[in-house]
């Protein structure tokens, strides 16, 4: 897919609701996407002349890859809904071995029945709730595509509550671990910080004596967690009540007086 083809987008039609890009590179770059996301789209096709979508009619984009897209920065934040499987199904391990067909092709009535029947419910489920904060495990796949296998050895080694002076820790990781000789410290800050954020640890940095100190704290687990995964009214409202069929108004909003 060529970002920069000013034809990139002439299968959209008008009335289109869904854009979707499948299987994205591990260098796609998410901010070419920037302005279509939030101000529109303008679709030309060979031949005619062009025209603006604006961002209230545009489709939805869905994206799918086995990488991770964007940063972890508020402008990419607010720009995109994250939702990751894990890696249960694989080339030894397919859906076929646990439901003895192929999804889609060798469904029956009854498949289609139950499948249109998830899907209401989820629909239900984002009319009357929206969309809700999913916990990320993307963050620690993250810091494992762009540190390195020796920095995630070198940061089991770093003892957690005391001091370490920064540069020490750099130097001790260029001589004992590292591979790459023109890594700079600055580099090498910014990892300890994705790798605290991915592992949940308070990373608390302070000059003292001319020193640039660092500690690494472990936090508690969250009030809200339970079992490695949250909880709370939204989470029991799916696990433990059916959700009832939306109103009149929820579907469609106040209705005027006549």
């Amino acid at each position: 897919m060529r970002l920069d083809s000013p034809f990139l987008f002439q299968m959209v039609e008008e009335n289109t609701r869904l854009l979707i890009l499948y299987d994205l590179v591990k260098d796609f770059v998410f901010e070419t996407l920037f302005d279509i996301v939030t101000d529109g789209m303008q679709i030309e096709k060979k031949g005619e002349t062009a025209i603006w979508v604006p961002f209230e009619d545009s489709p939805k984009i869905l994206m799918s890859s086995n990488y991770i897209l964007g940063k972890n920065q508020s402008s990419y934040k607010r720009r995109m809904y994250e939702v990751e499987f894990c890696h249960f199904y694989s080339d030894k391990h397919q859906p076929i071995d646990d439901f003895r067909r192929n999804f889609f092709i060798q469904w029956d009535p009854e498949d289609w029945a139950q499948f249109f029947a998830f899907m209401i419910h989820c629909v239900q489920m984002y009319l009357r709730y929206g969309l809700f904060e999913i916990e990320h495990e993307n963050s620690w796949r993250a810091i494992q595509e762009k540190t390195s296998p020796e920095f995630m050895k070198f940061c089991k080694t770093i003892k957690l509550q005391q001091d370490h002076n920064k540069s020490e820790l750099y130097q001790e990781y260029m001589d004992r671990f590292s591979k790459d000789p023109n890594l700079l410290q600055n580099t090498f800050t910014k990892w300890l910080r994705m790798y605290a954020d991915a592992r949940k640890i308070l990373m608390d940095e302070r000059k003292s004596n001319n020193k640039q100190l660092v500690k690494f704290t472990k936090l508690p687990p969250s009030p809200n967690a339970k079992n490695g995964r949250r909880t709370g009214s939204f989470m029991d409202e799916i696990e433990h009540h059916p959700v009832e069929p939306l109103t009149e108004s929820e579907l469609f909003g106040e209705s005027e007086a006549e």
